[in-house]
């Protein structure tokens, strides 16, 4: 199984007129950027909405019973294994049981943690 893994996830920190914000998160920088911008344009205001940034750690799929993502492991009888996220523990559990292929299939999951949004230079 894959090793833990770091990564950088971008976003749009919007603060609204009642002081509320909310960050609409994206995949790559350049689609973080251009949802500040578009943002600042349609509401007319230069900071209305801000660039930032958290860090992302994944751990290894695992087959325990806690975790905070899901997926189903499926090993194939020449020993290839390759792990498919689901989007809940319910769905996983639902791929092994139904699986009809000559792979094995197992219920997995792995933990993620999520750092705090920080400010990035535009």
């Amino acid at each position: 199984m894959a090793e833990s893994a770091e990564s950088i996830e971008w976003g749009a920190l919007i603060v609204l007129p009642s002081g509320a914000n909310d960050v609409e998160i994206r995949g790559q920088r350049a689609a973080a950027v251009m949802a500040v911008e578009n943002t600042n344009r349609a509401l007319g205001l230069a900071d209305a909405a801000k660039l930032v940034y958290r860090t992302v750690k994944v751990g290894p799929w695992t087959p325990d019973a806690i975790g905070d993502e899901w997926g189903t492991q499926y090993t194939w009888p020449d020993g290839y294994t390759e792990v498919k996220p689901a989007s809940s523990r319910t769905y996983a559990e639902a791929q092994v049981r139904t699986c009809q292929s000559a792979a094995t299939a197992v219920l997995v999951c792995r933990s993620v943690e999520y750092g705090d949004w920080w400010l990035a230079a535009p």
